[in-house]
């Protein structure tokens, strides 16, 4: 019997494996990786390749993994409507798959091949949408949808139809998205001490979100807790705790705190021995300079709490699994900026970090990135990283963001995506 043809074949003298980086090659079967193994192909797989690249001086890395973005929002922004007036548009199904092929080439364009996609209550059509882009074979990105009531409470009958309805190799319902406070900048972020301008904060529905948590537990359903503030962080653990869990007392359920802009740092070794993940926004601090964001800090929690702020040093250290997020369309995932601004500390006219020591390792940020966002939905089985056997989504970037200067990581980018095995971004000589 003739062995299968090798449909891609890639080699590269830095490939990220989960032990390191290898100078090696990397074969693709029917969507899978075949091979992942140091030194050059033997002369046999690549006689049998319909596709060999070499990528040498090229990062090879799993395909990305943005766990938490916003068709809609991005689709508004692009089609310049205010969120409230999106529903004649949501109904023109033309315009609807032609902003979503955009959507897909967009963060294809920027390595990303799995997304945990928000919607709102019933989702809008949107779960609607992409089943049958799925059945069409249309859908090359990987979308895991999470519901977030907004006009009704949670809902688990809308959980068990999407449920049921997002199966297949390109779907997956992945629970609610449950928002508490709100940003610091509007006084929404609750906090352990007082705002020292004297404004009030939010006022949360603890009550209401203890319910709903606990009624999605109960059902299977996943959560992920939208926290922005330290005191709205310890309460969102408190709910969690409350959550069923095994014999060691980790969480049953895989489930994560968004955001986390400003956390006490007593509280992450709770959040590491329950298990939940915290979902970041590693390009955050690309939205303002350093000025601007020091005089937001102390305007509002004084020059004493700066230290509070974006601890991903201090999750690392105490075990919590990271992943990365974008909230796009309030960021453009750019993973080698990403790396700028998360483990350089930088800022968006390129000022220092307020305070040392918070940040994570380039290898650390790109676990996150890939293995991060693959356990946080549960799918650390199937990508994440690049093994023998796991499907093939792979971005390569044009340069070592690993060892890059942090003022050449902007002019670094991604050549090509593959997701699923199938080339679905290749950079033009062009651009």
């Amino acid at each position: 019997m003739l062995s299968p043809t090798v449909d891609l074949l890639l080699r590269s003298n830095l490939i990220l494996t989960p032990s390191g980086l290898i100078d090696g090659h990397v074969a693709v079967v029917d969507g899978r990786l075949s091979v992942v193994a140091p030194g050059a192909p033997p002369p046999a797989l690549v006689a049998r390749a319909a596709e060999v690249l070499d990528l040498s001086g090229h990062l090879v890395s799993p395909g990305f993994i943005d766990v938490h973005t916003f068709f809609v929002g991005w689709l508004a922004e692009r089609e310049g409507i205010e969120l409230g007036d999106m529903a004649p548009l949501l109904a023109d199904q033309v315009r609807l798959r032609d902003g979503f092929a955009a959507y897909q080439r967009l963060l294809h364009s920027r390595g990303v091949t799995t997304v945990k996609e928000m919607t709102f209550d019933t989702g809008a059509g949107i779960p609607e949408l992409l089943a049958s882009l799925q059945a069409e074979g249309a859908l090359s990105l990987s979308v895991h949808v999470m519901s977030q009531p907004v006009d009704a409470p949670l809902d688990l009958s809308t959980g068990r139809r999407l449920d049921a309805l997002l199966k297949g190799p390109r779907l997956r319902f992945s629970g609610f998205n449950i928002m508490t406070d709100g940003s610091l900048s509007d006084h929404e972020a609750e906090l352990l001490e007082p705002y020292i301008d004297g404004a009030p904060g939010p006022a949360v529905d603890w009550s209401g979100i203890r319910e709903a948590v606990l009624a999605a537990d109960s059902a299977g359903f996943r959560v992920a807790l939208h926290a922005q503030g330290d005191r709205a962080v310890r309460r969102s653990l408190d709910l969690l705790e409350l959550c069923r869990r095994d014999g060691a007392g980790r969480l049953s359920l895989r489930h994560a705190l968004t955001d986390l802009e400003m956390t006490d740092p007593d509280d992450l070794p709770r959040m590491a021995r329950l298990g939940a993940v915290a979902e970041i926004y590693p390009q955050i601090t690309s939205r303002r300079t350093r000025d601007q964001a020091a005089d937001l800090l102390d305007s509002t929690v004084g020059p004493g709490r700066r230290d509070r702020f974006w601890q991903r040093r201090a999750m690392a250290d105490a075990g919590v699994v990271v992943a990365c997020a974008t909230d796009l369309p309030l960021l453009i995932p750019d993973i080698p900026v990403s790396i700028d601004h998360a483990c350089w500390g930088r800022f968006a006219d390129g000022g220092a970090a307020l305070v040392g020591g918070r940040t994570l390792t380039p290898d650390e940020l790109l676990r996150a990135w890939t293995a991060g966002g693959a356990w946080d939905l549960g799918a650390e089985q199937e990508i994440g990283a690049l093994v023998a056997g796991l499907r093939a989504d792979i971005a390569v970037l044009d340069a070592n963001v690993l060892a890059a200067k942090p003022e050449t990581l902007p002019q670094i980018g991604v050549v090509l995506t593959v997701a699923g095995g199938r080339v679905v971004y290749r950079r033009s000589q062009s651009q």
